[in-house]
């Protein structure tokens, strides 16, 4: 399976101040890679990964997994 995330943005506000989780990333994981996320606390590693499985939904960008735009399917189709 091959997993492209492409020009995903992630934001929350809290206390009427708005910030980017994620800004802006792009990654293409091909079938058998072994990938990983790094970075410091509060880097948005864990929104990431949740917008690639859809348990957060992305403001702009797409999660393609085999050529299906994953974050435009119903709860149903996932």
């Amino acid at each position: 399976m091959q997993i492209e995330i492409k020009n995903i943005t992630k934001s929350f506000t809290v206390d009427s101040v708005t910030f980017k989780a994620v800004d802006d990333v792009s990654v293409k994981i091909e079938s058998g890679d072994i990938f990983g996320f790094v970075g410091a606390s509060g880097a948005g590693k864990s929104t990431l990964i949740r917008t690639i499985n859809q348990l957060e939904t992305q403001d702009v960008g797409k999660v393609i997994a085999d050529g299906l735009i994953i974050n435009k399917l119903t709860k149903d189709e996932l």
